[in-house]
């Protein structure tokens, strides 16, 4: 990733012969996947845009032959036109997972080539933070609105115990974190509930806790940044790295929504994105929601293992949930080796070699690729690594086979996460804007040879030419027709087909999916405390929100780990059947329009030669559902549940507690024995607590069963099939050239024709050479 030790202060030696070091984990730059000789060797989406603007061109000069730029033609020019735009809106997405301390940042500030994001002692990463290439070095944070702030803040307070606190006045449905007073209430809460001490929270209180703690500490630095409505703050040049204080700080990352950094340069190759996400391990269902949020859009995962942890229970879960979202396939397992640890290559080896036993009840054949991020960063860094830094990696590039392997690991990695990329590229947002402009390419150069044709001919050979065209004027039409019916009837097939699996799928009774989580509703174990002292100490009203809080953290991780990759595998599915049923449709209606052509095209001339030279021509490919949710910016929707505490499961339980206190009294007096009034105003409280959450879980999958319909499935049938349409019906468009523009051509004076066929003949040559770039482009497909 450097370029080399000799340029940076600390000199190689006789190292530096053996081996290259850290000139693979290079900057992802451009892609390019031509030939040598190919003119798009400055990268592929250069070409395309290049390919897409000359056509345009081509485009305007027919507007100079009468006829010649018509309705079709102003199709294809307005296709053209559009890819430029296009061709950039369909982002890789790269995800850096991985346990909490594992050198998820270092890695992607190695590959950035810049100590960009934070990193050091403790649990960094804060949020998910997205990088791409831009203009410029510039940082942009999305910051919550003070209603949203304070709607967090309220659905905190109100979950906590009423006599907490008592502070006149104060209560969470008004709650202002702006009020002065209301910020004393919360300090209030904050002191009586964590003593001072975060530790002596309970377990189930935490995640509020928490959420109390960053506002109250961030407040005064970012109370002049938040507005009233959602901003973005933008940091710029010299103040980039103030990002950190968001990105890298818990209690600041409260007030932010989301962070994307933008990097000159070839720190990334256009179109490529990649996420720092908060450790897989993180205790904060919330963190565990948005790494999933981004694994949904993602095309790619990279996997970070540190060699001084190894694999992990938390790894092997979290794995479990990736492979259940059928992602696994898009993934690259980094071992990220601690070259200070290891003191041989064989000892690194026998820990590699365990780490793949490990991961082998997740992935049938895992590869890891060893290397080591810190020593990639101390490379790209260079002259501005500090003196302690210099000596630590002169020390680990003294033990040589050690160094050697884990810069071997790093070019392959490297290679791979390229041949990756590539691949991905191809797919998303290259393969399908070539296709398109080969029917563009093909399209202009069968009309110039139509036009240049009937120019040259004589009264007869027009006139049959003339016929010729009527005749597959109503053979297209006739086509265009039948494509055009028979994809609305499969758009209402698949609509209907694909509801009533949406329905089945997320019916709140009949569904696997709604019954595992009612199971795990009504049958999760709850404890409570047993001893009458220690509810004495705590109060009953906490000790009761605690119960529930233990209850909702395992419902929020239950349906992380099982509903949203349920989820997403069944969204992929369903995406693959209407691939299915779109690629049946065009076996249905596909026609070779070549074929029809040659009954008109004759090279009497000798200047069409292209025709018989091109090799044959990819078949465009009628659905990309990939590229088209690119081209949408359309995302899954998020699916998180919220599981309220309401007033009722508290009222419930005092109710209980109030009824079950009298009862001891009178067995006091009885000298009888009866339950412990708190055992039975908890279970009160837990058949309430249970009946709300149902009652949220119905409602949540009704919700995003809605959701998911209206605003993914329904829009994403509806684009592919106007995509379909649209590449389908251009097959026969060379074909529907108005009558009467073909009559007035045939009829013009001879001086005119003799005119019009020089600039046919010049618009023969430019597109012999478009033809040629074209054909380049197809040289190279992924596999």
């Amino acid at each position: 990733m450097g370029t080399g030790h000799d340029a940076h202060g600390y000199g190689m030696g006789h190292v530096k012969k053996e081996y290259d070091t850290g000139e693979a984990f290079k900057n992802i730059s451009h892609v390019s996947m031509g030939r040598s000789e190919n003119p798009m060797s400055h990268g592929i989406v250069d070409a395309i845009i290049h390919m897409a603007e000359k056509l345009s061109t081509a485009f305007q000069g027919m507007k100079a032959i009468p006829g010649m730029y018509d309705d079709q033609a102003e199709l294809q020019h307005h296709i053209c036109s559009q890819v430029p735009g296009q061709i950039t809106s369909g982002l890789i997405r790269i995800a850096v997972v991985g346990a909490i301390k594992s050198g998820k940042s270092t890695c992607i500030n190695a590959m950035t080539g810049a100590e960009i994001l934070k990193r050091g002692a403790g649990v960094i990463t804060a949020m998910v933070t997205r990088i791409r290439p831009g203009k410029s070095q510039k940082a942009r944070v999305f910051l919550k609105s003070w209603d949203e702030v304070n709607e967090e803040l309220r659905r905190a307070l109100v979950l906590f115990p009423e006599n907490l606190v008592a502070v006149e006045g104060i209560c969470a449905d008004t709650f202002d974190l702006r009020r002065k007073k209301d910020r004393g209430f919360l300090q209030a809460v904050a002191g009586r509930l964590g003593g001072g001490h975060a530790t002596v929270v309970p377990r189930g209180l935490q995640p509020e806790f928490v959420r109390i703690r960053q506002a109250l500490d961030a407040y005064d630095r970012v109370r002049h940044l938040v507005q009233a409505d959602a901003v973005v703050l933008t940091f710029k040049d010299d103040e980039f790295y103030g990002h950190q204080m968001f990105t890298g700080d818990g209690s600041a990352a409260f007030f932010a929504n989301d962070v994307l950094l933008e990097l000159p340069g070839n720190a990334l190759a256009p179109g490529v994105e990649m996420a720092d996400c908060q450790g897989s391990d993180s205790t904060d269902p919330a963190h565990l929601a948005q790494i999933q949020d981004y694994l949904v859009s993602a095309n790619m995962i990279i996997y970070v293992i540190s060699s001084r942890m190894g694999v992990r229970r938390a790894d092997i879960v979290f794995l479990q949930m990736i492979q259940e979202m059928g992602l696994m396939d898009n993934l690259l397992f980094l071992f990220n080796v601690d070259l200070g640890e290891h003191h041989s290559l064989d000892e690194l080896k026998s820990l590699e070699a365990k780490v793949k036993d490990e991961l082998a009840c997740v992935h049938a054949q895992p590869f890891i690729h060893s290397l080591s991020c810190l020593h990639g960063l101390y490379c790209a860094l260079g002259n501005e690594l500090l003196p302690g830094e210099k000596k630590r990696i002169s020390l680990w590039e003294e033990n040589r086979e050690l160094m050697r392997h884990t810069l071997e690991g790093e070019k392959t990695f490297m290679g791979r996460l390229e041949e990756k990329i590539q691949r991905d590229r191809f797919s998303l947002v290259v393969e399908n804007h070539i296709q398109r402009l080969g029917v563009a390419c093909d399209f202009t150069g069968r009309r110039i040879e139509l036009f240049y044709d009937l120019l040259s001919r004589d009264q007869d050979r027009a006139d049959h030419a003339v016929g010729e065209l009527k005749r597959m004027k109503a053979q297209g039409a006739n086509l265009k027709g039948m494509i055009k019916k028979n994809t609305l009837s499969a758009v209402e097939a698949l609509e209907t087909d694909i509801r009533a699996r949406i329905h089945r799928f997320f019916h709140p009774r009949k569904g696997a999916l709604a019954r595992e989580v009612k199971a795990f509703i009504n049958d999760h174990p709850v404890s409570y405390p047993r001893q009458e002292q220690q509810l004495a100490e705590s109060g009953f009203n906490q000790a009761i929100y605690t119960m529930f809080q233990e209850f909702r953290t395992a419902v929020d991780y239950f349906m992380a780990r099982q509903f949203t990759p349920r989820v997403a595998a069944f969204i992929k599915e369903q995406e693959q059947r209407m691939e299915t049923d779109f690629m049946v449709l065009y076996d249905t209606c596909h026609m070779d329009t070549r074929t029809l052509m040659a009954r008109l095209t004759v090279d009497d001339h000798g200047l069409w030669n292209h025709g018989a030279d091109m090799e044959e021509q990819k078949p465009v490919c009628p659905v990309d559902i990939s590229a088209v949710k690119g081209i949408l910016g359309l995302e899954i929707p998020r699916a998180r549940m919220a599981t309220a505490y309401s007033a009722r499961i508290r009222v419930d339980a005092m109710a209980g507690l109030g009824v079950h206190s009298l009862v001891a009294i009178l067995s006091r007096i009885l000298k009888k024995n009866f339950a412990s009034p708190f055992d039975m105003a908890f279970a009160n409280g837990e058949r309430r607590m249970r009946k709300e959450a149902l009652r949220c879980m119905e409602l949540h999958f009704k919700n995003y069963r809605e959701l998911l319909e209206t605003d993914y499935f329904l829009k994403l049938i509806h684009a592919v099939s106007r995509d379909f349409q649209e590449k389908m019906v251009v097959e026969f468009e060379g074909c529907d050239l108005e009558m009467s523009k073909i009559e007035a051509l045939v009829a013009t004076e001879h001086t005119e024709k003799i005119q019009r066929r020089h600039n046919l003949e010049a618009m023969i040559h430019t597109h012999g050479q478009m033809a040629k770039e074209m054909d380049a482009l197809h040289i190279d497909y992924p596999h």
